[in-house]
């Protein structure tokens, strides 16, 4: 059994999120709207993206009048009124995305668009990672990134809690780790029709402590996961729950 795609960020790929309550003077202005536009494999930011939208009338508009450029971290900002838009996404080595989004009467919204790219990274193609499988064991792999700038981190330690299998981060913010089923720190689940679960910690220096509980793990299972560091101290958790 494989699980191709575990995503351990939880944000969906089309998420709009109202920020600000704007007064009435603001209500006739242009609206700030942010697109943040994603690497659908990594989670990192797409930089030099092209965007164009245009706002939706009876009918979609074939050509989008306005456009701009993501900057280096994935990030556009734009104003517009209040309405139904239509968007184009573009990048190099990605798919087209087309999408519409409803900028709302308000002050400051936020999207972020996730882009398919046109080929797998290595690391996680199937041809790779049928190479790499065993009937026996669990491959956790996965990206990590800055949760601000969402480039690749490098050097980020990773553990598994139970078993104690480490690794780090290369230079593409890339990690695997290789769960053993005969590990003697992990023993069978009492209850034999529930998975075995174990809890992934991710720590670099200045950064908060990442922990990532209730992981399953399956034999013969294969999980990839997107996970952002907070800068500062203390630590932040998730659940795959």
């Amino acid at each position: 059994m494989k699980t191709r795609w575990a995503i351990a960020r939880f944000s969906a790929i089309l998420a709009v999120l109202i920020v600000a309550t704007p007064s009435t003077a603001q209500k006739t202005a242009g609206r700030i709207f942010d697109i943040a536009v994603r690497d659908s494999a990594t989670g990192y930011a797409v930089e030099s993206a092209t965007i164009k939208w245009g706002q939706i009338g009876p009918s979609i508009p074939e050509s989008l009048p306005n456009s701009g450029v993501t900057d280096e971290s994935g990030l556009l900002r734009l104003k517009a009124s209040a309405g139904h838009y239509a968007f184009e996404i573009s990048a190099p080595g990605y798919q087209q995305m087309r999408t519409h989004f409803e900028i709302t009467p308000g002050g400051h919204q936020a999207a972020t668009v996730n882009l398919d790219p046109v080929a797998e990274p290595l690391e996680v193609r199937e041809d790779v990672a049928s190479s790499e499988s065993h009937p026996e064991s669990q491959i956790i792999r996965g990206y990590v990134a800055d949760s601000v700038s969402h480039k690749p981190l490098a050097g980020v330690r990773l553990r598994l809690q139970r078993s104690g299998s480490e690794t780090a981060t290369n230079e593409r913010g890339y990690f695997k780790l290789i769960e053993g089923t005969n590990s003697p720190e992990r023993p069978v689940s009492p209850v034999a029709d529930l998975p075995e679960t174990d809890t992934l910690v991710a720590k670099a220096l200045g950064y908060k402590t990442y922990v990532l509980s209730h992981m399953i793990l399956v034999r013969g299972g294969d999980s990839t996961f997107q996970i952002d560091m907070e800068k500062g101290m203390g630590s932040t958790a998730s659940s795959t729950n």
